[in-house]
């Protein structure tokens, strides 16, 4: 409750207002019951009309009060709800911006994104429902047991037996649903994760005939979901009909006892009417709190993965000292460096790896798939920290700098070619906020996009959507590499960017690269030996080692692990 209320931000003035709103609502509603109870025993019995229209016109008063109070709790507990949603979003949204690739890998894209939109709704709805309901049923208990204990105290304990009775059904109810609220998020996140698995791959599903195959691996956490979903329901659905049991209860044993009172003279037939009304509003009070139960379970669920993204921390942070500290140079140098992802890898993807860059040096690198290139090139900006050994950067350790003044002095375009929603020249500009039109076209024919660019209806305004999908993967690659040459950094990391191309234009990229980025520190991982023949030097790596490091003559002389690549590129190529 100390986290929710701390992430009302500026709204808690709200949360405020509603709670005291709340009070002056309940207290106008419930003194509607006492001036009844005085038309009864003093209007009535004394034949004084006009003290029951005053009375009566006071009842009505209270009535508009109450009734105009409750709609600004309304208003103000609806701003606030959202209010809560609108903060909770913004924590996540900027605790994951934070993130290294290794807190990512650890709750899934998935996951992170179920908590961002369903429990953060789950949790603004309980809020919203906790303002309207529960604090005006809370309320309204109080203050109807504090009138009731004025009339009858004796008669009271049916009141407080009640809400015990209910209380302890609740109690019960919610320790057996919780973790099936939990499990209930877990199975969104599988479904999100499977929806965006099918999303992304619609091309593969349909040209490998797999409809069928995915509709089934959707309907398992589906199905599951809808299961936990039902037991859960029924449970809380459960609490109403037995609140509505105890409930007419209450209201039958008020009668019988109160009756007898009234009988026996001890007890005015208007002050029995009066101590039912309280009784009955209890009641009702009570099925709110019933109604809302179920909801405030999933909020109370949905809130705890929320604050477990929160309150972790990003494995990666910046130094304590040298915050100013910029890289002077683009040389890299790796120190008997190794890497794993995870603890229960049985063999690390980079083992004691040694070497230096010089800067402004090109270094290919080379190797079989899942040798530890780029996780190797992952280490350099800090997407992961090594788990032993050094990365340095212009002769300081990767972890001197800030992250911010890490990442300027290094443009990576990863494996995986991501574009935004906007246009190509918006694109473009992720690499430097501030760049020209010229600046923009210049980076766009380095990197051989240019001409396919201006063939384009809306040229450099062209829209792209979200991933890239309305162009090629060439085209991609290419727009990847001109957002990444824009940014003008003293070190390029190209891995495997250009394998999408055609060797014509992957040589004109490599020769631009080589010829007007002279002075940057270029590293290269390729598949293709034809990719990296021209390079400074090639750093071959086998098994996570480095296996040779050289020229392409140094190479295809002394190192074994080279020259099966080559041999067998040869081959493929006859």
């Amino acid at each position: 409750m100390k986290k929710i209320w701390n992430n009302f931000g500026r709204y808690k003035k709200q949360v405020t207002l509603c709670f005291i709103a709340t009070l002056i609502e309940a207290t106008f509603f419930l003194m509607k019951p006492t001036f009844m109870s005085r038309i009864f025993d003093i209007g009535l019995g004394n034949q004084d009309k006009a003290y029951i229209y005053r009375t009566g016109g006071i009842m009505i008063l209270c009535a508009v009060i109450a009734m105009a109070i409750g709609i600004y709790e309304n208003h103000v507990s609806a701003i606030a709800g959202q209010g809560l949603g609108s903060n909770l979003r913004e924590s996540l949204f900027d605790k994951i911006m934070d993130f290294s690739s290794a807190n990512t890998d650890q709750f899934t894209n998935s996951s992170l994104i179920t908590r961002l939109n369903s429990d953060v709704n789950a949790v603004q709805t309980g809020a919203i429902q906790f303002m309207r309901m529960i604090f005006v049923g809370g309320w309204r208990i109080v203050i109807a047991l504090i009138l009731a204990v004025r009339i009858n105290a004796k008669l009271t304990l049916i009141i407080v037996g009640t809400i015990i009775i209910f209380l302890t059904f609740l109690i019960v109810a919610m320790r057996l649903v919780m973790p099936w609220f939990s499990t209930m998020q877990e199975e969104l996140d599988d479904l999100n994760r499977k929806t965006q698995d099918n999303t992304h791959a619609q091309r593969v599903v349909k040209a490998f005939v797999r409809k069928k195959h995915e509709e089934t691996k959707f309907n398992e956490p589906n199905s599951k979901l809808t299961k936990i979903l039902g037991k859960a329901n029924g449970i809380i659905m459960s609490i109403v009909p037995l609140s509505a049991v105890v409930m007419n209860g209450t209201i039958a044993a008020v009668l019988w006892f109160g009756g007898r009172q009234t009988g026996y003279g001890t007890m005015g037939f208007g002050e029995l009417n009066t101590f039912l009304s309280y009784a009955m509003q209890v009641c009702a009070a009570i099925g709110m709190v019933a109604v809302c139960a179920g909801q405030l379970g999933k909020a109370t669920a949905a809130a705890g993965r929320i604050f477990e993204v929160i309150d972790s921390s990003p494995a990666i942070h910046d130094p304590i000292s040298n915050v100013g500290l910029m890289p002077k140079s683009g040389e890299i140098q790796f120190t008997n460096v190794s890497f794993q992802y995870t603890e229960n890898d049985l063999q690390p993807a980079l083992d004691t790896v040694s070497f230096v860059v010089p800067s402004g040096q090109f270094l290919a690198i080379v190797g079989s798939t899942g040798e530890g290139k780029s996780s190797m090139l992952s280490l350099i900006p800090r997407l992961y920290d090594a788990g032993k050994g050094v990365v340095s950067v212009g002769g300081y350790d990767v972890k001197d700098y800030s992250l911010e003044n890490l990442r300027e002095a290094v443009a990576h375009v990863p494996q995986n070619n991501v574009l935004f929603s906007g246009t190509i020249k918006e694109n473009i500009r992720w690499g430097n906020p501030n760049a020209s039109e010229d600046e923009i076209v210049s980076a766009c024919i380095a990197a051989q996009a240019h001409d396919f660019i201006t063939n384009l209806e809306q040229g450099y305004d062209t829209w792209i959507e979200q991933g890239g999908t309305n162009v090629s993967g060439g085209q991609r690659q290419r727009l990847c590499i001109a957002r990444a040459l824009v940014k003008k950094a003293s070190i390029l990391l190209l891995d495997d960017s250009t394998s999408a191309l055609d060797t014509t234009t992957e040589a004109k990229i490599r020769k631009t690269l080589q010829t007007e980025y002279k002075g940057t520190t270029i590293l290269l991982v390729a598949q293709k030996i034809s990719s990296v023949i021209d390079a400074d030097a090639i750093l071959v790596l086998d098994k996570g080692k480095i296996s040779g490091l050289g020229t392409h003559e140094e190479l295809l002389k002394n190192n074994k692990v080279y020259q099966e690549i080559y041999y067998s590129q040869i081959k493929e190529a006859c």
